[in-house]
């Protein structure tokens, strides 16, 4: 079997900033997606990651991150928008890419997946 995913090393950022959580859902019928075994609760978190340019040691780049995490609590119950945030079990993967309709490439993307995300900040909401 191949690997389709690997660790991800959070101490080579410069910022992991939590923008929003929302629950991960089927669009047409809203359903709230879960684990497997239906224990966990799968949710959206979106962060700023900022790294260290690889041109320019004076700037850093930055994309927002959608991170699938399944945790049974609700993280946004422990976390505010704009907190610095660490992921546990962090992992980056490739969605294989495949032929779609027509001549279309399905795939062939990152994905970004934990078993949970905290805040960094000690006096986080309670």
């Amino acid at each position: 079997m191949p690997i389709n995913s690997a660790p991800v090393d959070q101490a080579a950022f410069t910022r992991l900033m939590l923008v929003q959580i929302e629950p991960k859902a089927d669009r047409e019928t809203g359903i709230q997606y879960t684990s497997k075994d239906g224990t966990e609760r799968k949710w959206t978190v979106q962060v700023v990651a900022s790294l260290p340019s690889r041109f320019d040691a004076n700037r850093t780049d930055s994309e927002v991150l959608s991170v699938t995490v399944t945790s049974a609590e609700d993280p946004r119950d422990h976390i505010m928008e704009g907190e610095p945030v660490i992921f546990d079990g962090f992992t980056v993967g490739v969605m294989p890419p495949e032929k779609g309709e027509g001549d279309r490439i399905r795939g062939g993307k990152l994905f970004w997946q934990a078993s949970g995300v905290r805040s960094r900040v000690a006096s986080a909401k309670s």
